[in-house]
């Protein structure tokens, strides 16, 4: 069995979260802790991060504090830490959340006689009145503070009534008494504490200091808990332990190989879409979903979801489909569909996001094989694609009203020059809209899909009126064809074409196949090291444009960093279009891009010259991160299902360092199946067992069975890809 804690275990990592509670602590204590009840009013982008909730000091006599960190260590299940404090003071710790209660245990001990007092410092959140800086030039900022607080057998309680937090009680408390202070809006609760030597002892003798917090809109229920962790805090620690190795164990196919890069990205992928999961079941949010991060974008939004879905199908649980549920019951009567989704709002009113949702539904169709997915999902699909020809679409082409609807916030395609944000583009400044071919390709292979579903439940009637729209919106993209450039182009709602290299103008091979001319220049441009062809490519922008940047900061977003979700639109683009060896090179590069500091990786986007992460405007645990684990299923271990006809195709684009490969308790439909895959020299010899009768298609080669023994000599031949089953 893989060792989950042993091979998540790293130490570069603050976090940790639960059902609603998260907590970003690089210090002793809580740090950052944040909670969230899904209302669009109270979610700040910055709340995650904001503040300083329950940070701990070691404060000497004299006043100084500080302590100093000498080994860390993180894993899904809990935080361990080392310092060193006042006068060599040792400190261990280890932190959790389970059930949103944060539980913290401090130890200490210290060679020669000291004094000294803990103080954890807790400052209310902020209630920041403002403007949004990236739309509103006038940009105000104000801060205030309104709370309640009490002190009550040794548990401190503030509640706050008005700012992100409103309405939450949060209760904090020691295993020793303390004393609470208050300067301005901060507040102290310090614990005198003496050490005495333990130089000559025969075992070092450790102080015991046990912390809790929780969040909660019941104060009584909040302090229960707190009680609770404070006598037993070590059922807190079993319980998520336990929670998460039957999670690892029962809902996520067991993967294992000779590669423990990939064996890292597959388990961490699966933590992150683990750790990103609301369950509020009210409002708007009647379904489980996964949001971006829980660190940052805690809302649901539209063509995320439908990437978190992409990779989540693989994990034994619904929150591939129950996710996308949300979107589809918050649909209007005119057939919108929410670009971002709270609990009780549209947070970005009548604004539209790329249409990926048919795409992630036409694969979980085909894993799960069930035909009342797409009776379920059709009709809003159907909806979406009208609204967006009644209200959206001008000379045959949808065009968008302001850059973030394209999902390129401020790229170089709709912000002529810098400073690239969004209220700088003529979209926003002249209400000069623009038509863009990735954003139509999407629509067009919602058209194409929606036709295949309709053909699946025999609605012939959709079927003929979806050929005639698929065909017409084709002829309109490949207007956007400029053939001096070699790529599809950006246009003006005037015809004005927009002369920006991006991978937004190869996207639309995705959708259908160009013609040899047009496919040939689009290659050239990706496999060219001054365009596209980084170290760890895509870039977002190409490098000959003069205003490239791959420089850690807000200008570089989507003019130059490298996005995981574009690396998948194009390694699919690839492939479809029988690309395959430079497929398989993409397929690397970006494998390596998720580990390309040592450790995978899930964030919003990449350096692509380093492969690391940025640490401005980037976010960690980042949901569509993990489609990674598409990547390396589907493409690297070769497995595509098709669970209409209990078929799976077999072709492994493989990975370099890979020799052997096992995967346990992957389903077609309901079907659990096992793989095991070995390569030696230039064959691969491979063997699947199932409990119902499979048929495995792979090279030229089929077989049907309960158990397949398969072998073949390794080649890149022509693959059966997922738009065309």
């Amino acid at each position: 069995m893989i060792d989950i804690e042993n091979l998540l275990k790293r130490k570069d990592k603050f976090e940790i979260s639960d059902k609603f509670l998260t907590s970003y602590t690089s210090f002793l204590g809580g740090g950052s802790l944040n909670i969230w009840d899904g209302k669009g009013k109270n979610f700040d982008h910055c709340s995650p991060l904001d503040g300083s909730d329950a940070n701990i000091y070691i404060i000497s006599p004299e006043g100084r504090k500080g302590v100093y960190i000498t080994n860390y260590s993180w894993n899904p299940f809990e935080i361990k830490a080392e310092y060193i404090g006042y006068r060599r003071t040792y400190i261990k710790e280890r932190k959790t959340i389970w059930d949103d209660v944060f539980v913290d245990l401090i130890f200490l001990s210290n060679e020669v006689d000291c004094n000294f007092k803990i103080v954890c410092e807790i400052v209310p959140r902020i209630l920041f009145e403002k403007k949004d800086l990236f739309f509103d030039e006038n940009y105000v900022e104000k801060e205030k503070f309104d709370y309640e607080f009490n002190l009550i057998d040794n548990i401190f309680y503030l509640f706050e009534k008005d700012g992100v937090h409103r309405n939450f009680y949060k209760i904090f408390s020691f295993n020793k008494n303390f004393t609470l202070k208050k300067e301005n809006d901060k507040f102290y609760l310090e614990i005198p504490i003496k050490l005495k030597s333990t130089l000559f002892s025969i075992h070092a003798e450790w102080e015991k200091i046990v912390f809790a917090v929780s969040y909660s809109k019941n104060k009584d229920e909040g302090i229960k808990k707190v009680k609770k962790a404070i006598e037993n805090p070590e059922f807190f620690f079993e319980e998520r332990k336990k929670f998460l190795n039957e999670f690892f164990i029962k809902k996520v196919p067991y993967f294992n190989s000779n590669s423990l890069k990939l064996n890292k990205i597959y388990y961490f992928c699966n933590y992150v879409s683990y750790s990103n999961i609301y369950d509020f079941k009210e409002g708007n949010f009647k379904n489980p979903f996964t949001c971006p991060s829980k660190f940052r974008l805690l809302p649901q939004w539209f063509w995320d979801s439908a990437f978190h879905s992409i990779y989540e199908k693989y994990i034994n649980t619904e929150i591939s489909i129950s996710s996308l549920r949300n979107i589809i019951q918050n649909q209007s009567s005119e057939g919108h569909l929410p670009f971002t989704l709270a609990i009780d709002e549209i947070i970005t009113k009548e604004l539209v996001q790329p249409f990926i949702l048919p795409i992630a539904i036409w694969d979980i169709y085909l894993k799960k094989g069930s035909k009342e997915i797409l009776k379920e999902f059709l009709p809003a699909l159907i909806r979406f694609d009208r609204y967006l020809e009644k209200y959206r679409m001008e000379k045959g082409l949808v065009y968008l009203k302001v850059p973030g609807e394209s999902g390129w916030d401020n790229s170089r395609r709709y912000i002529p020059e810098p400073p690239f944000i969004q209220r700088n583009s003529p979209l926003i400044k002249e209400n000069r809209y623009i038509f863009s071919p990735d954003f139509n390709l999407y629509i067009y292979l919602g058209r194409y899909l929606i036709k295949k579903m309709a053909k699946e439940l025999n609605c012939e009637d959709i079927l003929k009126e979806y050929e005639k729209r698929e065909k017409v919106l084709k002829k309109e993209i490949e207007k956007m064809w400029d053939e001096n450039i070699g790529l599809y182009l950006d246009m003006y709602i005037d015809e004005e074409k927009i002369f920006v290299k991006t991978p937004g103008g190869m996207i639309p091979m995705l959708g259908f196949i160009p013609d040899e001319n047009k496919k040939k220049k689009i290659l050239k441009h990706l496999l060219n090291p001054k365009e596209f062809w980084t170290n760890y490519p895509i870039p977002t922008l190409s490098l000959d444009d003069p205003y490239f940047n791959s420089l850690d900061e807000y200008q570089s977003y989507w003019n130059g960093r490298v996005w995981p979700n574009i690396n998948w639109l194009i390694i699919e683009s690839l492939i479809r279009n029988n690309f395959l060896e430079t497929g398989k090179e993409l397929i690397e590069k970006t494998i390596n891009l998720c580990i390309a500091t040592g450790e995978p990786n899930c964030y919003e986007n990449y350096n692509p010259f380093t492969g690391f992460p940025y640490s401005t405007h980037n976010i960690f645990n980042y949901g569509w991160g993990g489609i990674f684990n598409d990547i390396l299923i589907r493409r690297v271990c070769g497995i595509q299902i098709d669970g209409r006809n209990n078929i799976i195709f077999f072709a492994p684009f493989w990975y370099s360092e890979l020799k052997n490969f096992e995967i346990r308790n992957i389903t077609l439909r309901d079907i659990p199946f096992d793989i095991e895959c070995e390569k030696k020299d230039k064959s691969i010899k491979f063997k699947i067992k199932a409990e119902e009768r499979l048929k495995c298609i792979y090279c030229k080669n089929a077989k049907i069975g309960k158990t397949i023994d398969g072998k073949f000599t390794f080649s890149l031949e022509k693959v059966f890809h997922f738009l065309d089953l």
